[in-house]
């Protein structure tokens, strides 16, 4: 999840033991015996609490049109096509550390019930790494960086996380396909080239993307002339403005992975389109604070084996709309 609330704790503005400060009356039990009850039929918030679940903040996409796919692009943006999608949810943010430590610290595990590993806790690439660490199965956060997106899961670990997610809190999450991707990200029917607009970043309209600050480091890198987002690398999850839906970093920060199965585009028109049948590849969209500006257009598509992680790769959180 991105940086998602965390249930309350239910006892946090009731008392436990009422009738030690107030006189013990038959109301005071008729109360006491409602709060009892409601809390045996709606256990949601004690049982997040208890379990470390991280509710994600979710941003409602209605329903509508667009033109996907580009002709200004590579070759596998062709052809465009308009794409019918009905209303789904996506989640603000990105899935952070912290979140995802939860789902480890539950499944105790970083491989799946097949063996296919669900996170890399060594990837290290210059001054970026993964900020989840292992002990005999118990996971933590290095210090500050809780509300930073996880990298180096695999399309796995976001299927599991999805899975995990799901079972936890009685809502069923999944991954974006592509095209709930890209039409998230370009605002729908407005189709704009980046997530923040058409034209450059700025810092009233920008995100966390090659800029000024990672070109001091990385002196070959292709930039946004004049932009400084003022992180080298990844930045906490929610740090520059929303786009038009009111979704962060969907530019910028971290690409994310997507449930389709990466293939050619369809001809005529599609309505909610799940991608190829088969593949050898999962979908990934998104550019991150490694990208470079052609890197960064909606449209552009990119794609990897499913137990392909780095160190500029998370996701988010998808959910069907009920109808």
């Amino acid at each position: 999840m991105a940086s998602g609330k965390q249930c309350e704790n239910p006892t946090s503005s009731w008392r436990l033991c009422p009738f030690l400060s107030i006189k013990y009356t038959r109301q005071t039990i008729l109360w006491t015996a409602l709060f009892v009850v409601l809390a045996l039929l709606y256990p949601t918030a004690a049982y997040c609490q208890s379990h470390n679940t991280m509710e994600p903040v979710m941003v409602f996409i209605p329903e509508g049109f667009f033109i996907m796919g580009s002709c200004d692009g590579d070759l596998d943006e062709l052809p465009e096509h308009r794409v019918q999608l009905s209303g789904f949810y996506l989640g603000k943010y990105e899935v952070t550390n912290e979140a995802f430590a939860a789902f480890l610290n539950d499944l105790r595990a970083t491989i799946d019930g097949t063996g296919r590993g669900l996170i890399h806790l060594t990837g290290v690439w210059k001054g970026e790494r993964c900020r989840i660490k292992g002990n005999n199965g118990v996971f933590s956060v290095e210090a500050g960086y809780k509300k930073y997106p996880v990298i180096y899961v695999t399309w796995y670990g976001a299927r599991e996380y999805c899975t995990w997610l799901s079972r936890k809190t009685k809502k069923q999450y999944r991954l974006p396909t592509e095209a709930e991707w890209e039409y998230a990200a370009g605002g729908g029917y407005r189709e704009y080239k980046y997530s923040w607009g058409d034209g450059p970043p700025t810092m009233n309209a920008g995100e966390n993307i090659a800029d000024e600050s990672a070109k001091r480091v990385f002196s070959d890198w292709v930039i946004f002339k004049g932009y400084d987002d003022g992180y080298v690398y990844i930045a906490p999850v929610g740090s520059f403005r929303a786009n038009q839906f009111g979704l962060n970093d969907m530019a910028g920060n971290v690409s994310e992975w997507c449930s389709d199965w990466y293939g050619e585009y369809p001809l005529g028109i599609a309505i909610d389109p799940t991608g190829s049948r088969k593949g050898a590849d999962r979908v990934k969209r998104g550019g991150s604070w490694f990208n470079s500006p052609y890197d960064l257009r909606v449209t552009k598509r990119d794609h990897a084996v499913p137990a392909y992680a780095d160190f500029s790769l998370g996701f988010r959180v998808a959910r069907s709309a009920e109808k």
